[in-house]
């Protein structure tokens, strides 16, 4: 995962790693997990060729204040480890 909004993926790798780690944007956005990610491609690719469709995958629309949290939750030493914005 790169870019920008690879941030809460790479703080959770931290928060394992027990490395300190800011995600560089802050707010709400949509997160999507990874089996209906990987659905969705295989439903495109089954469906064939015809046309140039574009479809857009709509995620759950979370902060990354609650991201976060459930990192901290989850793994407790990372409390005040992982920051925003």
């Amino acid at each position: 995962d790169q870019g920008l909004t690879s941030g809460p993926t790479s703080a959770m790798k931290a928060a394992v790693l027990g490395r300190p780690f800011r995600i560089a944007f802050s707010g709400s956005t949509d997160f999507q997990h990874v089996s209906d990610v990987a659905a969705a491609f295989v439903a495109c690719a089954d469906g064939g060729p015809e046309g140039a469709r574009v479809y857009n995958l709509h995620g759950e629309n979370v902060s990354v204040d609650e991201i976060v949290d459930t990192i901290a939750e989850i793994i407790p030493g990372s409390r005040g480890t992982i920051t925003t914005g």
